[in-house]
């Protein structure tokens, strides 16, 4: 057992090492971190191995500028520029 502090900020740490910025790399582990909270265990802690693997070979960006394609008053398409989804999607809510 971890404690989930512990667990946040090891997590925040693994992040900024591949160059997410620190705000970043804490909304990141937050969503890790609330997700096994709630009890949705798949997309919580289990995935870190998965960004560590993709970070590792350089197949996101740590620093993506994102950007608005198109939108209406309902919806709209945002280029994520590759960065991690955990960072991505609060920034297009």
């Amino acid at each position: 057992y971890v404690p989930l502090k512990e667990l946040q900020e090891f997590e925040v740490k693994m992040f900024q090492h591949f160059g997410i910025p620190e705000e970043d790399a804490i909304t990141a582990a937050s969503i890790l971190c609330e997700s096994d909270k709630r009890g949705i265990d798949s997309h919580g802690v289990a995935r870190l191995q998965i960004y560590f693997e993709k970070l590792c070979k350089n197949l996101v960006n740590p620093t993506p500028k994102i950007k608005i394609i198109r939108q209406s008053e309902t919806t709209a398409t945002i280029d994520g520029d590759n960065g991690l989804g955990l960072v991505v999607a609060p920034k297009a809510n």
